[in-house]
């Protein structure tokens, strides 16, 4: 290894800073890319683990944006459900979780997830021991009008948490999610019409990889070795 007896230059040490803050922000992309799937150019998902009181769970807020809600009343009669289902890629026999929002135009608007499972095709049932617990994630819903198109489009999301491992008093309700793997996996989103989910606007199958370590750990410890390495080579 190379070691220098000079002190560092102060443009030496705004080399080192910006190597390792650029080298972090390319990591940040790297991994956000991927725990970030894009569905369709409206639907999204994106998903982490967390530490939770010491138990790891999985993280996943549900985005949509751009909705044409054009036609919506805000009596709360219309809104919006969006939904993934683990370990299956057909809805017949996947653990789902199922998020859904009354439209109202107003800043208490806020998504219910539940924790549901399907044993057919176009059924699902809600778990007899709940396993889903809603987030708070700091953004709101909007609801913004196009003068050009003469239309108001819908951006809201919502997030929850689950377990890796849960524990129903019925096991065909859940799938067990194994760390670092890739899990199958089935989307939809459609509208809701007097508190009942309409048939799906779109739906498809897809595969994620659930890491065992959070993307902030991640970040952190690379963003530290990066310091690390440098400090060790121009002392």
């Amino acid at each position: 290894m190379k070691v220098s007896n000079y002190p560092l230059s102060s443009s030496k040490r705004l080399k080192i800073f910006l190597l390792a803050f650029i080298t972090t922000l390319s990591f940040i992309k790297v991994v956000e890319a991927g725990r970030y799937k894009n569905f369709t150019s409206q639907y999204s998902a994106e998903w982490d683990t967390i530490d939770d009181s010491g138990t790891l769970r999985l993280k996943i807020t549900l985005r949509m944006k751009d909705l044409d809600i054009t036609s919506w009343r805000t009596q709360g009669d219309n809104g919006l459900w969006m939904g993934i289902g683990f370990g299956s890629t057909q809805m017949a026999g996947s653990d789902l979780a199922l998020c859904t929002i009354a439209y109202t135009n107003s800043s208490q608007d806020s998504f219910v997830c539940e924790d549901r499972y399907s044993e057919a095709r176009g059924q699902t049932i809600l778990d007899q021991s709940r396993q889903i617990v809603d987030l708070p994630n700091g953004v709101g819903s909007t609801a913004e009008f196009d003068p050009i198109q003469n239309k108001y489009f819908y951006t809201t999301e919502a997030t929850f948490k689950r377990n890796f491992v849960n524990t129903d008093p019925n096991p065909d309700e859940d799938k067990q999610l194994i760390f670092d793997s890739n899990v199958d996996i089935i989307w939809a989103y459609g509208q809701m019409s007097s508190g009942t989910a309409n048939y799906h606007s779109q739906r498809g199958i897809d595969k994620i990889y659930l890491s065992s370590n959070s993307m902030i750990l991640k970040t952190l410890t690379y963003t530290g070795l990066i310091f690390l390495s440098a400090i060790l080579y121009f002392q």
